[in-house]
């Protein structure tokens, strides 16, 4: 999966240890726990594990940019 990374950097937030179950052009569809979340490719984390240049990796901790985990009551 290739994803439009946000260059810009950004301080990384854990959202936890999850899967990517679903995956669109723009954004992913991550399950953390019993929870289903939306994530905009744009701002999951280079450090997340269940996302990356990697198709086959789709499970680990999933790090998405702070700013977007408060934004979205994920903080």
């Amino acid at each position: 999966m290739s994803r439009d990374r946000d260059d810009s950097g950004g301080e990384p937030h854990v959202l936890g240890e999850g899967k990517i179950i679903r995956a669109t052009e723009k954004a992913v569809l991550a399950k953390i726990g019993d929870k289903e979340i939306w994530i905009p490719k744009s701002c999951i984390h280079d450090d997340s594990e269940a996302f990356s240049d990697n198709e086959n990796a789709n499970e680990g901790s999933i790090v998405v940019l702070a700013w977007w985990a408060e934004r979205n009551g994920h903080a």
